[in-house]
């Protein structure tokens, strides 16, 4: 769901914000979704178009209520209405431990189970450490 390489620090917690929907168009709520699961993945390669990844650094399950809107969402600094107005309905802060390595690319795969047994995939895809300074 991202639109090229998005940068994050090596280290750092971000965020991952995006309109989900249903088959029919509809955002899914709260109500919809039995269950979340998080994976993120480092990519073996140097590049944000690779598609194998080598390791999971981390994994979660968020809580459905703190993860998902029942109805759209629009911050002035994280989805500005001007830019995009029909808003959000998953917000999810990656601890800095999804990505410990600097200077590689990651996935962020949210894996979304339905009520009625269905499964939504949300990605993330070009995620890209930068490393830290060291001293």
């Amino acid at each position: 769901m991202s639109n090229g390489t998005w940068r994050v620090n090596e280290d750092g917690d971000f965020v991952c914000i995006a309109r989900v929907v249903n088959v029919a168009g509809a955002l899914v709520t709260q109500a919809t979704v039995a269950s979340i699961a998080l994976a993120v993945t480092q990519q073996s390669a140097d590049d944000e178009s690779a598609a194998d990844a080598t390791a999971t650094p981390y994994t979660s399950a968020p809580v459905v209520a703190s993860t998902i809107y029942d109805t759209a969402q629009t911050s002035p600094v994280l989805w500005p209405a001007d830019e995009h107005p029909d808003g959000y309905n998953l917000l999810h802060v990656v601890p800095a431990a999804g990505v410990p390595v600097g200077g590689v690319y990651y996935n962020a795969e949210f894996t979304l189970t339905m009520t009625s047994g269905s499964v939504l995939q949300v990605a993330f895809r070009g995620i890209y450490a930068q490393p830290l300074l060291k001293s």
